[in-house]
Formats: structure tokens, sequence, C-alpha cells
């Protein structure tokens, strides 16, 4: 018999080849396969078909077959629960035993097409509408749906006039979140078309981010969601398609990338910002005529999919259902990672920029939705090493010529360097949370970021012992999250990023000086606030920033440069309040008729002060220029123009006021200050001068000796507010500053600590010294000695897994040493050393 099935997929995205051979999941002809749910092991798969539920294990290779009298459409998995539904029958799976979910509203025959559990309630399409299930009863909403897309803390309907296939003439979408539906406008791909040549396919979510797939005409249409504009951006002059053959059938998402898949099994990666694809891509299907793909899950780097295909053979049914896997490769390790949690999309690369950073790698700026807000925030350092000024500063640039780049201080940067830090580390509270729980289950995979998190650094390679903040669980110092350890974030998502001044070799056109060993670390973190508002309007970023070097860093100042775009790039202002610590920007073109506003405060210790300078093609005074030589940049951080004297309160006139100063006075009589357009000094700028502007909040840092750092914690907040049509930016402002109390009553509660204690290399080798286990890996038969400058206690010696174990162990004059039997099992132990100083030791051994 002909194999029926074989696709290869080949994804070329950036260079790389991303997949691996699909595998066929259910091989036999007879049964129509309609849904799948793969175990996030990969080694399991359910699968709802025409001839009952089937479960294959093992790697796939036994089947075990529940109610073969049961027509299984859908399978939804919510939490340890499995949910099916189909012909005349709900099923629900604890993972022990099984229930059949009964209750009043059902009709007499009904056929269920699909289910979400959203918040605990369950939700399902019964002949074509959709149902709630609560406390017994099924209630109708009398909304005709074709399928329902799956979210985080939501879900999407699409509408289905009368249809049971998820293919719609109309589009028409509701989203359903905080427990009411709201309804998604049409795009205007459907307003400005004909109707008969319209269909919605499918849609996704992404991170809370709705995609949906449309056919108009010959075109194949992808649209992203706006939450904030509520509107849609299409994919821009797509082209003519066959939609029979090659148009898109479905959406999916693996590992937060958009893929879709066409009739004949082509697969191509969907540029998430552009909505166009990203790179030729193709598989081949053997046998196979007219397939379409229906329905997918995704594990991990797996995408299950549901095919259906037509055959020519006269012996088979005319339609057939399969299901099939394809193992996706995961890309390199993020470079950049967008904090999405809430209102802003916050793009984060691993130099410490935070927006647009790369052209051609990373090409996005912070938004709220689809409208820019700051084109780019980057961190500037100064200071004196040994009475020399320096400068460490990032603005747009590429890793070829920045002042930062990724990964801590080091002796080495080998390719082995770069592999470990050239990245960021995107972690959700929830992933921490579910590690926490089953970290010592069998079944558990533990998340990528989770096993890579830099908890500590290779202290042989000169870095410091202790980097990423985590819980230490048997504080022994050392981040072990298979033996429960687990990363310490602050909010309900963030992204950490370790980065350092370049090195000698690395050094770029501004740094004429010898490395100041400068490591910096950052968490941008959010919380998942729907029901506050301001809290959901505002992103945290730390900062920690050690001086790794050997001599003091004196006179340190940090400073956040920020562009901010605000909705049109040359048509903002910028300002300040030293009485509030805050700097702010904010749209003063009377033409914009929504207002917008972003604060900025720091809210551990006072801003020093606020700078402004101009892109140069638009200021016409070259006094106020980017900076362009290590002096510029000293100078705008000490309050100073690069060619003229210091910033000066000029004309202050209030608001909206032409009169106002843009700070340079060339006849030096205005007063000095360090607070560019300070509305506590009536100095507003002046609307008629807006334009393409930067501006820097600069604090203060003092000496920063060997081994120590310093702290600082900001928060962004934007004044946005899609029903104000006033276009008045005070309104705006006033918005945004509001925000702010929320931001400090919860900075306030945090009471980080700086996120916990870290150890330099110095103090790390230090308390080394006082304890030494020796030799490791040591032989069975032989003796394993532990000493230490304090009494030890006691010792407890474990297998991996956790099994105690009892070995003859004889005390010494400083420690103990313990015999290894010769029948112990070659393998990983673990050494508990108890000490009379009240410290627990965890060490790590290898008998041979």
């Amino acid at each position: 018999m002909k194999k029926l099935l074989l696709c290869i997929l080949a994804l070329f995205i950036t260079q790389e080849i991303l997949a691996q051979p699909s595998r066929r999941i259910l091989g036999n002809h007879l049964i129509s396969t309609h849904d799948i749910q793969p175990s996030t092991s990969g080694d399991s798969m359910w699968i709802a078909t025409n001839m009952g539920v089937y479960l294959q294990t093992d790697n796939l290779q036994n089947t075990q077959i529940f109610f073969p009298d049961f027509k299984a459409y859908c399978i939804h998995k919510s939490g340890n629960n499995l949910w099916f539904g189909g012909e005349n029958r709900i099923l629900m799976f604890d993972g022990t035993s099984w229930d059949t979910i009964t209750g009043s509203g059902l009709p007499p025959n009904y056929i269920v097409r699909d289910i979400v559990v959203n918040d605990g309630t369950p939700w399902f399409i019964i002949n074509d509408t959709l149902y709630s299930y609560t406390n017994g009863v099924f209630n109708s909403t009398n909304i005709e749906a074709a399928k329902l897309v799956r979210g985080n803390n939501r879900f999407a309907v699409i509408i289905n006039p009368g249809r049971p296939n998820q293919v719609v003439d109309t589009v028409s979408m509701l989203e359903y979140r905080n427990g009411r539906f709201d309804s998604l406008p049409v795009p205007s791909a459907f307003v400005n078309s004909p109707v008969q040549t319209q269909r919605a396919r499918d849609a996704v979510y992404i991170n809370n981010t709705l995609y949906m797939l449309m056919h108009v005409g010959r075109k194949n249409i992808i649209n992203r969601y706006s939450r904030f504009s509520r509107s849609w951006t299409s994919t821009a002059n797509p082209p003519n398609i066959p939609i029979n053959q090659n148009g898109y059938h479905i959406l999916a998402e693996a590992q937060n990338r958009l893929f879709a898949f066409t009739r004949n099994c082509v697969v191509e990666e969907i540029d998430l910002q552009t909505l166009t694809p990203i790179s030729t891509q193709h598989t081949e299907l053997r046998f196979i005529q007219n397939t379409g793909v229906l329905r997918y899950k995704s594990i991990q780097d797996r995408i299950s999919l549901v095919v259906e295909y037509a055959t020519s053979p006269q012996w088979l049914p005319n339609t057939l259902y399969y299901a099939i896997e394809w193992s996706v490769t995961a890309a390199d390790k993020p470079i950049q990672e967008v904090l999405d949690l809430n209102d802003f999309t916050f793009p984060v690369i691993a130099n410490g920029l935070l927006g647009f950073g790369f052209t051609n790698i990373i090409n996005d700026e912070i938004k709220l939705g689809d409208i820019n807000m700051i084109f780019s925030a980057a961190p500037w350092f100064t200071g004196e090493i040994n009475d020399t000024a320096f400068v460490e500063a990032n603005r747009y640039n590429s890793f070829e010529s920045s002042s930062f780049l990724p990964g801590p201080v080091a002796d080495f940067i080998d390719p082995s360097y770069l592999q470990r830090y050239s990245r960021v580390w995107k972690i959700s509270q929830n992933e921490i949370d579910i590690h926490k729980t089953n970290f010592s289950d069998s079944a558990y995979i533990m998340p990528e970021v989770i096993a890579n998190w830099p908890g500590n650094g290779r202290h042989l390679n000169g870095e410091a012992f202790q980097l990423a903040p985590f819980i230490d669980v048997n504080s022994n110092g050392i981040y072990e999250p298979e033996l429960g350890d687990y990363p310490k974030i602050l909010g309900h998502q963030a992204v950490y990023a370790i980065f350092r001044n370049a090195n000698e070799v690395e050094r770029n056109r501004f740094n004429i000086i010898p490395k100041s060993n400068l490591e910096l670390h950052m968490m941008v973190y959010a919380f998942d606030s729907a029901g506050l508002p301001d809290l959901n309007s505002t992103v945290f970023i730390n900062y920690r920033i050690f001086n790794r070097g050997t001599e003091t860093m004196k006179s340190a100042k940090f400073a956040l440069n920020n562009d901010f775009t605000l909705g049109a790039g040359t048509s903002q202002c910028l300002g300040s309040d030293h009485t509030e610590n805050i700097i702010f920007g904010y749209s003063c073109n009377t033409t914009q008729t929504d207002p917008k506003a972003i604060t900025i405060k720091l809210l551990n210790q006072p801003l020093e002060g606020h700078q402004h300078y101009f892109n140069q093609s638009t200021s016409g005074n070259p006094s106020l220029r980017d900076p362009q030589s290590t002096d510029d940049y000293i100078r705008y951080m000490n309050y100073a123009w690069p060619l003229h004297d210091s910033l000066r309160l000029t004309s202050p006139s209030g608001p909206n006021n032409n009169a106002n100063g843009v700070g340079f006075d060339n006849s030096g009589q205005s007063p000095t200050t360090k607070w560019a357009f300070n509305s506590s000094d009536n100095w507003y700028f002046p609307p008629n001068q807006a334009a393409d502007l930067r501006n820097l909040a600069i604090t203060n840092l003092g000496d920063i000796e060997p081994g120590k750092h310093r702290c600082l914690e900001f928060a962004y907040t934007h004044g946005y507010d899609s029903n104000d049509n006033s276009g008045n930016w005070q309104n705006a402002l006033t918005r945004a500053k509001s925000r702010l109390a929320i931001a400090e009553s919860v900075y306030n509660d945090l009471n980080t600590g700086c996120l916990g204690v870290v150890l330099s290399r110095e103090e790390f080798d230090g308390q080394m010294r006082q304890l030494k286990t020796f030799p490791n890996p040591v032989r069975k038969g032989h003796i394993l000695t532990v000493q230490s400058n304090e009494k030890i206690e006691r010792i407890e010696i474990f297998s991996v897994t956790g099994t105690p174990l009892v070995f003859k162990s004889t005390t010494i004059e400083d420690g103990i040493e313990i015999n290894i039997p010769e029948n112990t099992p070659s393998g990983l132990y673990l050494v508990r050393i108890y000490r009379a100083n009240n410290t627990v030791n965890t060490e790590k051994i290898l008998v041979e």
C-alpha cells in the first residue's frame, strides 16, 4: 500500500533551516481525524476521530481507543483537564477518570464543534451556536459562531452566519474579556471589497495580540488588531494567488512566531509587524491532491496539524483527515524580546536598547497597539577613573559600533560566551509558578528560559559568580532549576538583559581609554492588570549598575536617553517637573486630535535634572546637535551645549506660548539650570519649535567603589485615551502624571532591595576558600573530604532524585571524610553541609 502522507517541511528563515521531518500520527485511512492534542513531552497524542477518542503513547507507537461509538470533533486542554466534544456527547478527562457532562439547555440532537475554557467557565459551539456552561446549565448566547480563538484570559469568536465550517462570507468577530463580549470592527479590506469575494478564514492570538487571516478576491490578507485604536492593520499590497491551490488555510503559533499554512501544506513564517512572509519556505506532499489544513495545536517547538485532502484512488473515500506533526527547531536565542503584557509593547534588546535598534534586525518602536510612542531609549553613563573622564552611551546603532555589548564583564569573549549571552530572557510569573510546582515531576518539560536563566556567571572566565537574581531553594548560591531554584522577577512578565561596556578590542570611536569594567543588568517588567487602568498603562525598568573593575568610578552619572515619537516624530514637545521628579513628552501638533503623553519617573532617588537636544537635521542650530564626540556626551550629561555654555532658563512664558526659549542663550544672560522646560518655573517648550527631539533623565550615582553597585527604578506611564479627541495635550499629560501614583505605590510595596545580594568575584573567592570538597569527581572505594574553617555539624547525601543515602564518615581536625563504597552507582550526588555558623551549603559530586 502506498504511503498516504509524508510531508517534509523546510523553513528557511534568515539563513537558517528551522524544521525537522514530519511524522504521521494516525495512519488508518478509514479513520477521519478531526482534532488533536499533543502532550507536553511529545511522546503521546490525543486524537478526536469519527470512531472514538484515540490516545497514542510511547512516542506514538501504541494506541488506546476510548468510546469507539463516539464521533468526536474537538479537544481542548485546560489545566490538567481534557475536554472532548462531538456528536451528542461532551466528555471531560481529569487524567484519571472520565466524566460525561450533562445539564439542561442542550438541544435534543447536537454536535459540538469547538470548546474553550475561560476563567473556569467552559464555552462550546453547539450546532453553530455559542453556549456557556455554568452550574449544570447550558446557556445559549444566540451567537452564531464558526470558531473559538484561544488567548490568555480571553477568547475571540469568529461569527458564522449559518455555516458549520470556519470559512464565512462576512467578517464579524467578538472578543470575550473581563466577563463581557466586545464587537471588533470590520477590517477595511472587507469594507472596500465586493461581498462575494470575501472570506474570514482563521485567527490566532500571540501574546494577546489577535491576528486574522482573510481571503479577499485572490489575495491572502493577514490582519493585526489594535485594542487601543480599535482598528486593524492589514498586509499591504498582497499578491494575487490562486486561493484554491496556494491560498493560506490556517494560521498557527509556535514559540511566539506566526506561521501560515497553505492548501498544499506549504508553510510561511509571517513577520509580526509587516504581516508579510519572512522568507521562501516550502513543503512536499506525495500522492496527495487538493490538500487543506484545518486545525493545529502547538507545544514547545512542535506544531500538530489536522490535514484534509481529496484522493484520486477509487478505493478510498473522497476526503480523508490525518494528523501530522512537525518539529520546528528553535532559532538562535532571541537577541530581542517584546514585553507585551499590558498597554505597551516594549522591545528589549540585548545591549540595553529599548525600541528601535538595528536596521534589518529589529525595526520596531515602543508602542501602544499600533501607535508609536518612543522611537528608542537607551542608558548613558559618565564618570571618572584615575581623573580621566569616560562615557558609555548607545544611540540607535548596531552592535559593531555600540558602547554597550551583551553579557557580563569577563576575561575572554569567546564563541561560548557569545552563545550564552547574546540574548535576552523573557519570562512570566506563570511559568515560574508552574516550575515551582512541577520541577520534580518526570513528565515536566522545563521552559528554556528557566533552564538557561543566567543565575551564575562562569567564575573561571572572570565573570561574577552571581548574575541574574534567583530564589536559591537550598541556599548554596548555585542556580539549580532542576532542584527547584527559579528566577526572581518583578511583575507578572519580565525581560532581563545583561550588558557591559565594550573591551579594548571592541572599542567604538567614542572611547579612547581602557575599559571601565562597567556592567549593567536591566529588568523591564509589567503587571497583568486589565482591571487597573493606571497600572495597565505602566512599564517599570530596574537597573543594577556594577563596578567590576579595580578602580573607583568617581562622579558617576546615569541617564536614560529617550527619543519620543508620540504618533508623529517631528511634532513633539518636552517638559519636566523637578518637584515631582519626572520628565515628560507630549504631542503638541494642533492638527492631532488624539493627544498623547509619556511620563518617566525615577522612583528610588532624585533625578538631578533634564537635558534635551535636537536631531541636527531639524534644529537649525549646531549648538543643539546630536552628540558627535565623547566631549559632547559629557557636556550634555552636565547640562551644557556642545559648542557653547550651559543650559539656561530662557524666557519662561507658560504653556502653549511661543515666547518660551529652548534653553540656549548666546548672550549668557539667562540663569543656568539643570531642568529643561521645568513647569515649576513656568517654562514650557515653545510649540512653534516642535521637532524631532531627544531628552535625558539624569541622576547622580556618586562614587562607585570596586565590587559595589547601584540600583535605579524607573516607571514609564502614558496618557493616551482613545476616547479623547480634544486635541488638548494637557489632558493626556494630566492622565499620564496621575497614573504615576500607583506606580509609586507598587514600587514601595515591592521593596526589592536591589533584587537581593550579589556576590562579586572576590567575595565568591573568599567564601569558596572557607569550604572545600575534594576530590571531585571521586572514585568508588575512595575517600571524599569536606574541609571547612567552621565546624561541620552534620552532612547529608542525596541522589539527584532526592533519595537520602547513608555513607560511613569520620570526623577529622578541619572537616569530615566520607567513604564512597565500591558498590555505589556511578552518577551525580548532592552533599548538603551544615556548619556551626548556621550556614548550609550544597555541593554536587560526581562518583566514577
